[in-house]
Order: C-alpha cells, then structure tokens, then sequence
C-alpha cells in the first residue's frame, strides 16, 4: 500500500501539472499526458482496494480496532476510532464502485490489450480527427514519429465502458469525479493507517 500510495502521488501530479512543470512528458500534448496518467492511476485504485481489503482481515488489524471500540478504552484508544473509521469509509468507497473501476482498468488501466485496442478503433467517433506526424532528419540521427491519433483511441476505450444512460460529458464528468473520490479515499486511508501502525515504529 505504501508503494501504491507513492505511485499515486507521482500519477495525480502528472495529471494535474502545468505544462512547464512536465513539458518532457508532453511529447504529443497535454492531453495524451492526462488519459496516460489517469489510465494508471486507476489500475493504482484496484491495487490498492484489493491490499487494503487484505490488510483488514488481518489478526492485527483487527485486534488494534476492538481495542478501539472496546468500552473499557482508554480516550487516547477512543480518539482513534475516526481513523479507523476512515479505513472503513475506503473500503466502503472501493466496494460500492469496484464494478466501475475494474471494467474501466481492465479497458484501459493496465496494459492496452487486444481487445481494448480492437473496441477502441471500432467504435472511435467518426468525427474525430487523427493525426500522423513524421519527422525526417537528413542525419539520419533524429527524427521519428508522433501518434497524434492514439490519444483518441484510449479516450474511447475509457468511455466505451460508461453505462450510457446520460449524456456523453455528463457521464465522463461523473466517472472523474468518481475517481477523484477514490484518491480521496485511498489519501485518507493511508494517512490514517500511518498514525495508527506506522508512526511509533518509525519514531
């Protein structure tokens, strides 16, 4: 989980930078950038869901929450029910949209499949416009090629997997926020799991 923890950190960032501060990244543009990060952060979402369900079902886990919610607890016990309590709202969080994240993940969070891929370029809108640019370099040195046009294939994978019962915008609005929360969740969880396993072994 910290390892994820950390990778998220990096992911959200990327997402959310201004073009100065990862210029490198942007070799296409800003928004290939952002469907990459946002394709990884959430395979990062179901890893952590999957380690923090795990982590629950822990004799510790569950040994240091009942002596929280002992009634005999002493108050220093008791003022840490809230973040057990955060732990629990996570983990509520990643059950209620497991389905979402996991069709979404597996259309675009990890590797791009075959069958991501095939979806993708058939059903790409056809007003979309792609882009193919080659560079030559007399050298022989330098040069390449810039897939414009791949940015529209994983934007369509991500929003194959939508239920299609709003508008097209409004349902990718949704799933953003959706899992925005998800960072939120995952953010919280982790501080909280610092205070109460962490923090006194590294003091």
């Amino acid at each position: 989980m910290s390892v994820l923890y950390e990778d998220l950190r990096i992911e959200t960032f990327a997402l959310t930078a201004n073009d100065e501060d990862v210029k490198r990244l942007d070799h296409l543009d800003k928004r290939y950038r952002v469907h990459y990060f946002l394709r990884r952060s959430i395979a990062t979402l179901l890893e952590f869901r999957g380690a923090l369900l795990k982590m629950s079902r822990t004799e510790e886990f569950k040994a240091e929450r009942a002596s929280c919610f002992h009634r005999d607890a002493s108050l220093t016990r008791k003022s840490q029910r809230e973040l057990f309590g955060m732990v629990s709202d996570a983990l509520t969080f990643f059950h209620n949209h497991h389905d979402v994240l996991k069709n979404l993940r597996n259309a675009v969070g990890g590797h791009f499949g075959d069958a991501a891929a095939h979806q993708a370029t058939a059903n790409v809108d056809p007003d979309a416009v792609g882009k193919l640019e080659v560079t030559f370099d007399k050298s022989r040195q330098g040069g390449g090629s810039k897939l414009h046009y791949a940015g529209e294939i994983a934007a369509t994978a991500f929003t194959k997997h939508l239920p299609a019962i709003k508008p097209r915008q409004e349902e990718i609005g949704d799933t953003i926020r959706m899992i925005r929360d998800g960072y939120a969740h995952l953010t919280k969880a982790m501080h909280a799991l610092v205070v109460l396993f962490l923090w006194d072994r590294f003091r």
